[in-house]
């Protein structure tokens, strides 16, 4: 079986890519023939370049093609596809994948339904394909009106999310909500599959647990990077749709309770939208007399984020929407429990292993209680903490892995390696449709 895997992103220094290329070169150790094709910077020197990456595996770099009047182009892109250089990748898409390379696959699978399915979709316009299989991660689809989150709020981008999931062969989602989502489109259930996606971080094993985390609480307070006492972390990119505003609404009741609580939040605020929310953060500390009890801090080094989970007594996912948000699964892995929203896709998950607390959405009463539960139980917390590593261990590469090759033999089964999908007149029309 050949497979080629399209991603987004696949660099060296990426945390995401690790986990891409795991995945791939765990794929290939059970016989799958599976190759990686991503995209370059569009002032690559080459239009089509070709590297192995630390597995061995062959790695495609696509660079798109942009128009010489880029800012122009950048502009009309976003305010129409809600994503700048989507035309750009469409267009070296479609000189990558010719019917003559497309041909030597027997399976496509591409990572996110918006961008890069859907331009996927648009570069093999009435061609004779293999099947393809999407993977969802909740943001390419998710839409949030009260924080204007998701490139579903521009009219032709949902249009196009909406025809992506109706041509795929199936649709790999990461949680319940998101195959949920997914349905909403117009998807058959029958092309839709919940497959727990691979955790970047690999559970401890059982007896290590308990002195890793004694010695990442010294390091890490001799450092002064946390203060002494109880540690709830958040930790992601600082935008509304994260909900860390609620946590803190939340911090006077539980400081009533708990007097040396610390709440810190890490992760990158990259455009003057999330500086503006890290700021809002910083004054609603203040006026709730909390300020001294919050840290915000930039995005935390990969490399030390299991450390800090381990230091860690809550992680906190009050998301008002995500896909599933693999933080909690990362803190799992060192034996840390949740606190989560219930429009997180991961609420499933810690509810299944009960590894932490379900709260509503924009509930700071909710996430002060949920959050005391834990702090004032040694049983409750131990309970959460046991069940939060058995749910690290259902994200592991083996459990990924196999999981994934079962949903490539249900599409390409061994008994015809080489067989290929023709795709009716209808679903050609929506191939080539125009979306806007």
């Amino acid at each position: 079986m050949r497979v080629l895997y399209i991603t987004g992103s696949y660099r060296p220094d990426s945390m995401v890519s690790h986990t891409h290329g795991d995945l791939v070169a765990a794929l290939r150790g059970r016989g799958v023939d599976a190759e990686i094709a991503t995209f370059a910077a569009p002032d690559h020197a080459e239009a089509i370049s070709v590297v192995t990456d630390r597995h061995g595996t062959r790695v495609w770099r696509v660079r798109p093609r942009m128009p010489h009047l880029n800012r122009a182009y950048r502009v009309w892109g976003e305010r129409v596809w809600a994503f700048p250089s989507f035309s750009g990748l469409v267009a070296g898409l479609r000189s990558f994948l010719t019917a003559e390379r497309v041909a030597e696959y027997d399976l496509l699978h591409v990572g996110m339904a918006f961008p890069y399915a859907t331009a996927v979709r648009h570069a093999l316009r009435s061609r004779a394909l293999p099947p393809t299989i999407v993977t969802i991660t909740g943001g390419d689809i998710l839409t949030n009106d009260e924080t204007g989150y998701g490139y579903g709020k521009h009219p032709v981008a949902r249009r196009s999310i909406t025809r992506t999931l109706r041509w795929a062969a199936m649709v790999q989602a990461n949680s319940p909500l998101t195959a949920a989502a997914v349905a909403r489109h117009g998807c058959p259930p029958e092309r839709i599959v919940v497959q727990p996606p691979l955790s970047s971080h690999e559970a401890l094993p059982d007896d290590a647990i308990d002195p890793y985390r004694r010695a990442a609480c010294r390091e890490i307070e001799q450092t002064a990077a946390i203060p002494p006492g109880r540690l709830l972390l958040g930790l992601g990119r600082m935008v509304p749709i994260k909900g860390y505003d609620d946590v803190i609404r939340a911090l006077p009741a539980v400081l009533a309770v708990c007097p040396n609580v610390t709440a810190l939040f890490a992760g990158p605020a990259r455009d003057a939208h999330a500086q503006e929310y890290v700021t809002s953060l910083r004054r609603l500390a203040a006026e709730l007399g909390v300020a001294g009890h919050v840290r915000i801090e930039p995005q935390i080094a990969f490399p030390d984020v299991a450390r800090y989970f381990a230091a860690t007594d809550i992680a906190l996912i009050p998301s008002l929407l995500d896909g599933i948000n693999m933080t909690g699964v990362e803190a799992a892995s060192v034996g840390t429990p949740s606190v989560v929203s219930t429009a997180a896709g991961l609420a499933h998950y810690v509810e299944t292993f009960h590894a932490g607390e379900l709260v509503p959405p924009r509930s700071p009463s909710a996430l002060a209680t949920a959050i005391l539960r834990l702090l004032t139980s040694d049983e409750a917390w131990s309970a959460a903490s046991r069940g939060a590593h058995a749910m690290a261990q259902s994200f592991s590469l083996d459990n990924t892995a196999d999981g994934v090759l079962r949903l490539y033999r249900q599409l390409v089964p061994d008994k015809a390696p080489q067989s290929r999908v023709l795709y009716s007149d209808a679903d050609r029309q929506s191939i080539g449709g125009d979306d806007g």
